[in-house]
């Protein structure tokens, strides 16, 4: 049942990423709720248990944005790859107090590092697969991008609520009538 709403909760992300935050934030500002939800996923969850909701999570937002299948899943693996392995140098979950600007400070770089390997991953795509023109371009300067990289950070703490809830609603033990 925990996979059912797991993979709900991804669909409903990416179609909200890509469907109507434009609206709700502006064209240029649209926060990346799929990076918050793998964030997210890699603090609940870890890695390991996290790869599959990664992997679909990446193949969901190139289908949805008419990029090259398997580009943004592969930029998504490394990225929680990186957030793994930097949560077992240092421990931001312990550290009550410390653990909000840490994952704010957290998610805003890796929102940054998500569109710089997006950029690089796509445009070797091109050369490689040697179609004309770009379809990936980020303006990494202006307000525009400040305020994308901001409501991305700030966007990790709900989806960090949500997938927290979902984990402990799954994951405590059935009742005692239910178990006998």
């Amino acid at each position: 049942m925990r996979n059912f709403f797991f993979v709900i909760f991804c669909a409903a992300v990416v179609f909200l990423q890509v469907s109507s935050a434009g609206v709700i934030f502006g064209s240029e500002r649209v926060p990346n709720f799929a990076l918050a939800l793998v964030i997210s996923l890699v603090l609940v969850l870890g890695f390991e248990k996290s790869l599959a909701w990664i992997i679909l999570t990446g193949i969901l937002v190139d289908v949805y944005s008419g990029w090259i299948i398997g580009m943004d899943a592969l930029v998504m693996i490394i990225i929680a790859w990186v957030v793994s392995a930097l949560l077992s140098v240092a421990d931001i979950k312990s550290r009550k107090s410390l653990f909000f600007p840490a994952l704010f400070l957290l998610s805003a770089g890796f929102a940054l590092i998500y569109d710089i390997l997006a950029g690089i991953f796509m445009h070797v795509a091109i050369l490689w697969l040697n179609i004309g023109g770009s379809y990936f371009r980020v303006n990494y300067s202006g307000w525009d991008y400040t305020f994308k990289i901001f409501f991305t950070a700030l966007s990790v703490y709900a989806v960090y609520y949500f997938v927290e809830r979902i984990n402990r609603l799954f994951s405590r033990p059935a009742p005692a009538f239910v178990r006998k």
